[in-house]
């Protein structure tokens, strides 16, 4: 499920560090996310979670609509493989 989640956090990029940045930037954040989610998850829980650990990392408010299409991405690919 990691794996999952790191690819379409990094595509996400929401700080616009990649691909500059190391190809592990988003790793912490990426770990975290797969904690709080499985593969029941709706798309707004996984959208909230993203959200959440993002605003804790970043210092910076993410609105869960900004996540929602990475979190229908992850949703998507959780429960189609």
């Amino acid at each position: 499920m990691f794996n999952i989640v790191k690819k379409f956090i990094d595509e996400f990029n929401p700080m616009g560090l990649l691909p500059h940045a190391p190809d592990d930037e988003y790793d912490i954040e990426s770990k975290e996310i797969t904690c709080q989610i499985n593969q029941n998850s709706t798309i707004n829980e996984i959208a909230e979670s993203i959200s959440e650990v993002f605003s804790k990392w970043f210092d910076e408010k993410f609105e869960i609509k900004e996540c929602v299409e990475t979190a229908e991405k992850i949703y998507q690919s959780l429960n189609h493989n």
